[in-house]
């Protein structure tokens, strides 16, 4: 199957009633799950006696456990091109979108693969040749082009997904990343924040009472438990100081290999911090040769490093039936280098980069009344009336849900181990370093964060 570019045009105002929806939507089917739950727990009248056989001569494949599987579904879908346009709540007409634009996203030569067993396993796999996002702000930004488009002939992206069938089914999933490289200033970065949390932060109290269940519930013992890892490989990331000035100074960092992944092995939820839950499993995260360099996008050649390359691994394993959460952190010996220029060059981004998200880019709020408005508009009066009712029932859900999750009883350990720290400070006049601290392999050691914390370090 075969599918034209695809281009699509969405404003902050028109993502707003889209998320609206999706709230709203799946309230309308709760009351059919409900009664189709009750249905299923009848018995169901069975009369072996008049079962007939009508299996076809042909049998299909068979599976070790002798049950007869064969493809349900196998499909092939080619799209060229793919974009989304994103505009800020000031675009109310097509004549200012182009004023008020924001980013513009890009999927170029995308194949999406399918197939499904009669058994219920299936596996799909989609491939993108390269991925590309531009910044669409007016302004005089000389570098419009924040992930620009893949060097190499090779799938810049590739997503594995593959469910085994049954009741009880595991599930895979392989991301791979090839050398995506990210170019921006801290502006468009600000406004897409903006973008996608304006509206949730609008309906919070919306979706906490029309919506009592929450993505924090348990998983139940018929779902499919989901298994993950996710490989980058040159990741490359510039945060410009300036991106009106072509000879404009960045910090850049840059990562051989980024390698996560997920392994769970049952479906009890623990709570390792406030507002931070985790299924219990095997979580690892391993980095090899991080790095970070200051250099002048005029001349990229001539780049001065900072922090040398430094492999590190962050496990955490919360399997243990001792009601213990591990977490190991492993780094080799950290080497910073900095002079003064360079020290002043990061407080300034990062100065700006606070200063952009406390200066407030709410538009006049007569321009998304609708949104609000439609809201209450589309409420049911007896909704607003029993308003009262369905909070107190979904703090009580809340609070019954935190009581048996985070399980106060269980404990936290942390361990880290450093090979080193060296701190190198280089003096403006004679480029001669001024300050050496060097400290030897050392181990920091953290037991029970969430009540009285211990907390030992050995230098």
């Amino acid at each position: 199957m075969t599918i034209s570019d695809v281009k699509l045009h969405l404003t902050q105002v028109q993502y707003g009633l889209l998320m609206q929806l999706s709230r709203s939507v799946p309230r309308i089917f709760t009351v059919q799950r409900e009664s189709e739950k009750r249905s299923q727990k009848r018995p169901l009248l069975e009369n072996k006696s008049l079962a007939v056989d009508l299996e076809p001569e042909l049998r299909p494949l068979s599976s070790t456990s002798g049950h007869l599987i064969w493809t349900a579904l196998d499909l092939v879908v080619s799209v060229n091109a793919v974009k989304l346009h994103l505009y800020d709540a000031l675009a109310s007409s097509e004549i200012q979108l182009k004023e008020h634009g924001i980013a513009r996203f890009a999927l170029n030569d995308n194949t999406l693969r399918l197939k499904i067993l009669s058994d219920g396993a299936s596996e799909a796999q989609v491939v993108l040749r390269s991925f590309t996002m531009s910044n669409t702000r007016p302004g005089q930004s000389k570098f419009r082009e924040i992930i620009p488009a893949a060097q190499h002939n090779r799938n810049q992206f590739m997503l594995l997904y593959s469910m085994t069938g049954g009741m009880q089914g595991s599930s895979l999933a392989v991301l791979t990343v090839d050398s995506p490289q990210i170019i921006f200033a801290i502006d468009p970065v600000i406004y897409l924040l903006e973008f996608f949390t304006a509206s949730s932060s609008t309906e919070t109290d919306t979706s906490s009472i029309e919506s009592p269940s929450t993505p924090g519930n348990p998983p139940s013992p018929g779902q499919a438990q989901v298994d993950f890892r996710v490989d980058l490989h040159d990741v490359s990331i510039s945060v410009l100081e300036d991106d009106a000035d072509p000879d404009s100074q960045a910090i850049r960092l840059y990562i051989t290999q980024i390698l996560l992944s997920k392994q769970v092995r049952n479906c009890n939820i623990i709570q390792i911090l406030p507002h931070l839950r985790l299924i219990q499993g095997i979580v690892a995260l391993t980095i090899n040769r991080l790095g970070m360099s200051l250099m002048n996008m005029g001349r990229t050649s001539e780049s001065v490093r900072f922090l040398d390359d430094v492999d590190l691994t962050v496990s955490l394993d919360s399997r243990s039936l001792q009601q213990m959460t591990n977490i190991e952190i492993t780094a080799k010996s950290i080497i910073f280098r900095a002079s003064y220029r360079d020290i002043n060059l990061i407080t300034s981004i990062v100065n700006k980069a606070i200063e952009v998200y406390g200066t407030p880019h709410d538009p006049d709020p007569h321009q998304i009344q609708p949104i609000s408005s439609i809201s209450r508009a589309t409420q049911d009066p007896y909704l607003r009336t029993t308003r009262k009712a369905r909070v107190s029932m979904s703090n009580e859900q809340v609070s019954h849900r935190t009581l048996s999750c985070s399980e106060s009883n269980r404990s936290h350990k942390l361990k880290g181990s450093f090979d080193g720290f060296k701190l190198i400070l280089i003096g403006d006049l004679h480029e001669q370093p001024m300050l050496h601290l060097k400290v030897k392999p050392f181990v920091v050691n953290a037991r029970d964060w969430s009540g009285e914390v211990l907390l030992l370090s050995f230098i």
